[in-house]
Order: C-alpha cells, then structure tokens, then sequence
C-alpha cells in the first residue's frame, strides 16, 4: 500500500507540472505521452486493485505486489526526473544538445513501464487486455512519426572557441578521450587526428544511432585543414570492470545482486540487440567496453549502462592496439574460438571477429564476470598461446559457487562452441525480461528455500521461435509489443510445466499401479497393530514364505484347474492387495521408490 502512495504522489506531482506542458520547449510530445502512460497506467493498476483486492487483505493478498510495485515506482520516479530537464529552461543549450535526438522517453522509460504493467497484473491475478491495446496504440502512433534524421558535421571553431569550453581532465589511459566543460555542463569529447573525410560516412552513421544503452555522440566538430575531429558525448562515471573491481574489493565479494545484474544483462543485450539491427557488430565487446552511470535516485545498486568503442575505428590516430586493454586483461578471452582460430590461422581475425554470434560469446563472457565478480580464467596458470588453445578446445570458465540454474544455462548457450547453438541478442532480451518477471515475483531468491522455475526459459525461446518466426529476424521489434511477447512466454511456460506434470503423473502412477517387482517388495510402513504383532514367530514364518512364493518364477498349478494351465502371478503389484494396503493404511513410499523420480497417485492426492 505504501508504494502504491508513493507512485500516486508521483503521478500528482507529474500532473501539477504538465499545467506548464506548453511551456516546454524540448520533447513536448514525448513528455506528454509519457506522463499519459503513466497516468493510464496508475489508473488501469488502481481499477484491477478495486476489483480484486480488498482493504483488509493488505497483510495477505497484497504481500506480492509490494515488489513489483516498489519497482513501477522507481520508473515513474525516473520517468519524473526526464519531464523535469525538459521542462527547465535554464541551460537551453545544453538541453537541445543532449536531447534533440533523444529516445529515452520510448526506448527506456516507456520501455520499463510496458515491462513491469504486466508483471504487477501477473502479480495480483488480474488482467486488461483492452488496456495493454490502448497502450500500445499510443505507443505505435509515437513511433510512426519518427523518421530519418540528416546530420551535419560542425566547424570545430564553433566548439573550442566557445568562451566556457574547458578541458578538465583525461579519461582512461588513452590520450582521446577527455571530460570537458561546456555551455555549463560536462560532457566527454573524443578528439583525434587523421584523414577525417574516408570517416564521414562513419560519423554520419554513429550519430543517427540513438538508443539508451549505447554511447550517442550528441554532436561532431572538424577541421579538415588540421585533420582533426572532435566527437561530443555523454560523460559516464566509470567502465563497468573498474567498477566491479571496486566494489568486489581484496575480498572478492559478489558486485551485485541477481536484480541489479540481470538488469545490467538486459541493458547490454539490448544496447548490442539495437545495434546488430543497424548490421553494426562490435568485434571487441568486454566488461571495458561497457560504461556505467549510477541512476539519478537511489535505486539499490542499480545502474544505467551504454556500450561503446563500436563503429567508428577506436584506433584512428593511434598505435596499434597493445595484447591487453586498459584493465590489464588479456583480449583472448573475450574473444570467440572461431576468432582465435582465425587468428591463428591468417594472423587477422577482422573477418570472424565482426559476427552477430561472437559478440554473443562475448556477452556470455561478460554475463560471467557479472555474476560472479570473477574475471574469466583469472584464478588459471594459462596465458597468451595457452589459453587461446584451451578455449578453442572448449575450456570455459567455472562458476564458483552455486547460481540459479535459468541465469547458468543461458550464459553457457552463449559461449557454446558452435556459433549456430547460441542465441541472438533478440532472444536473449526476451529470456531475461522473463527472469527479471520471475525474480520480481519472487523478492525471496537469495533464501535456499526459493522456488525455481519449473521449466528452461531457452526451451521456451526456441518453442516460440517456431510459433513466431518473425522474431528470430535481426530487426528489432517495437518495444509496444513487449506486454505480448511476455503473455506468450507465460502461456507456453503453463503448456510445458502442465505437460512435464502430467507425464510425472502418469509415470508415478503407472509404477505405483503396475510396477517392476523390486518395486512392490518394498512394504509400507505397518499400522500399530501389525507393528505389535510383527514380532511373533507366527507372522515372520508368514512372512518368510510370502516372499519366497513371489521370489519363485516357477509356474504354480492351481489344485483343481485343467493340465497345463499356468495359475496367475500373485496381485500384489497391480491387483487387491495394494488397495487392500491403500485403504487400510497410509503408503509410504520407500527409499528406493523415491530415487526413480516418479510420484505415485497416492502421493498427489
């Protein structure tokens, strides 16, 4: 109830702002449907919440929407937080700089709401599919008016001879990225020299690419008389493999949490998703690659992260690349066995490096480190020719202590050996929206006691692949039809564990009812009055007998039957002593029963 109060705060406060909706000056459409959405949204989750729950049920019924509420929340929240800086007039300029081109409002606040409605629904039992309609209808008409989008390539006079253009400091240990100052906020600039016009088409391209979880390049400044280039982009904190080093610290602690690193996984995939839709392949795609940002609220470790270094040439100017990155890490083992084995054969890996299907080894590998805080094969003996020959053998790293089974098995289809087994980034976007929906229903997963999902999520993947081959295409679908690929990954994970129940079911009771001896000569558990007489020379001689008949495979002529005739076999594993012993007492199944896996019918019931 208290979440659900906070986000009614934030969507009055959203409403007192949109009084002064005509006053905004960047992204006018975009914050009025977002502010739409959210109110549509608060509205469609209060109505299902009047319909389905009562007051006094807040103890009860309402304990499973607290986290997924918590969570809407924390969008809206951010959601506010983007209304804001465009509705400021303070630093214009800066603002029509870093927002002109800007997609944040349907690529990652819209997104995220479109992602946790249907959770909260899932959550509390209810459902609107009017409501997911009209949600995306509003969505697709925002989206249709968007189209291409010509860039011009400034002056760098316009740039540096700005009079509050500053340059602060040097970032990383190269010498061309810098943080500077300018029109009164930070950005990071990329400076370097060389022939910049066989460069023009490559600029033109990275500034039309517009997508939360990619570094955009906001604007571009050259002087072709000095052959330099100037690139202005947003200034991040850190990369993500400094930043897990120090958080980890001395004690090797785990950096995140299974939420915090599943939403990171989800952002890198869906920054790589946007750009393999674009044909662009990153060839270098590792934990230095990828910078983080800490969200603008408090969010619980949460960050915002962007993978860069694609693209443009990240050695324009330079000298060759060194054998580690700036970490300290040696590159072989981000880098796929078909890329090393390329290298080993021609000396150049360019052709196989460039691929959709290594950048996903890549991102297993960095799934990896994300998890477990562990580099791979940091704790091996093996470096540099060594190490290339392991993993093209297939040596990967080991994860050192238990992890959920769903988050294991999709980073082990990622660096599978074959390029062919592992998945898209489409798909693996589609897989962790699901895990994140199954860790937000579930707050309790770092309890042993945790439920776990009853089937594989990758299995789902490929069922639904058959069903909507559309998806398996490298275009990026729009984020409006996220609410139904999530309903079609719920229906087909009720199908398959339905289908998994039944054929236990079915196995249980076919061993239970007509099951192979060893089975059925396992006895239950006796009833108090058999345990009393159980000691008698009388019942042990009784049953001494009894199993040495049904041990004996000798036919036995019943007295008084016609020659020849074979008497049946004795009823106790599929006829009247069994119900007789069903009836009389309770079954227990014994040790060895139990190790088969099957359940009987007496044990569903």
């Amino acid at each position: 109830m208290e979440q659900f109060r906070q986000i009614g705060e934030v969507i009055g406060s959203l409403k007192a702002l949109m009084v002064f909706q005509d006053d905004i000056q960047i992204n006018q459409r975009q914050c009025c449907l977002l502010v739409d959405m959210m109110n549509r949204a608060y509205k469609t989750i209060a109505k299902e919440m009047q319909q389905n729950l009562r007051f006094e049920e807040k103890s009860t019924k309402w304990k499973v929407l607290e986290s997924p509420l918590r969570e809407l929340l924390r969008i809206i929240r951010e959601g506010e937080i983007y209304i804001r800086q465009c509705l400021e007039t303070k630093d214009w300029w800066v603002k029509a700089i870093r927002l002109y081109q800007n997609s944040d409002c349907v690529e990652f606040h819209i997104h995220n709401l479109l992602c946790c409605i249907p959770i909260i629904q899932i959550s509390g039992s209810v459902s609107s599919t009017k409501q997911e309609q009209r949600l995306a209808d509003l969505l697709l008409k925002n989206l249709s008016v968007s189209g291409p989008v010509e860039e011009k390539l400034l002056p760098s006079s316009t740039l540096v001879s700005s009079k509050d253009y500053q340059v602060r400091r040097r970032l990383g240990s190269g010498s061309q990225y810098k943080e500077i100052q300018w029109l009164g906020e930070s950005f990071a600039l990329r400076h370097f020299f060389g022939d910049i016009e066989p460069l023009f088409p490559a600029i033109s391209q990275e500034l039309a690419l517009t997508h939360p979880n990619i570094m955009h390049i906001f604007c571009a400044f050259t002087d072709e008389e000095r052959k330099e280039c100037f690139l202005v982009m947003e200034l991040m904190n850190r990369d993500l493999s400094s930043h897990i080093k120090e958080i980890c610290g001395p004690r090797k602690r785990i950096p995140f949490s299974l939420p915090v690193a599943v939403d990171l996984m989800l952002q890198i995939a869906r920054g790589m998703e946007y750009l393999h839709s674009k044909k662009i392949y990153h060839g270098d795609l590792n934990p230095s690659n990828i910078l983080v940002k800490s969200r603008n609220i408090n969010t619980d470790g949460y960050l915002h992260a962007k993978v860069c270094a694609f693209g443009l040439p990240s050695s324009v100017s330079l000298p060759q690349k060194s054998n580690s990155n700036q970490n300290g890490q040696l590159p072989v083992i981000w880098y796929a066995p078909e890329v090393l084995a390329d290298q080993e054969q021609s000396g150049n890996a360019d052709n196989s490096k460039y691929t959709e299907k290594a950048d996903v080894y890549s991102f297993g590998m960095i799934c990896f480190e994300l998890l477990t805080g562990k580099v791979p094969f940091e704790d091996g003996h093996l470096q540099g020719d060594k190490m290339s020959r392991n993993i093209r053998a297939g040596e990967r790293p080991l994860f050192p202590f238990h992890l959920p089974k769903y988050l294991t098995n999709l980073t082990k289809k990622c660096w599978h050996d074959d390029p062919n087994q592992r998945p898209s980034f489409a798909s693996i976007c589609r897989i962790l929206r699901y895990i994140k929906r199954f860790l937000l229903m579930n707050p309790d997963h770092s309890q042993p006691e945790t439920p776990v999902p009853l089937v594989d999520y990758s299995e789902i993947e490929t069922v639904i692949l058959r069903s909507f081959p559309s998806w398996a295409e490298s275009n990026i679908l729009p984020i409006s039809e996220i609410p139904f690929q999530m309903f079609v990954y719920r229906v087909a994970e009720k199908e398959k564990s339905n289908i998994s129940q039944r054929e236990n079911s079915e196995s249980g009771s076919d061993a239970s009812a007509c099951g192979d001896e060893s089975a059925t000569v396992d006895d239950p558990l006796p009833s108090p009055s058999e345990r009393r007489s159980s000691a008698s020379p009388e019942t042990m001689n009784r049953r001494m007998l009894s199993s040495k008949k049904s041990a004996d495979v000798k036919p036995i002529k019943q007295p008084g039957t016609p020659k020849g005739r074979v008497r049946p076999p004795p009823m106790s594993s599929c006829g009247r002593t069994m119900r007789m012993n069903s009836e009389s007492q309770l079954m227990v199944m014994s040790p060895r029963r139990r190790a088969s896996g099957h359940v009987s019918d007496s044990e569903l019931s």
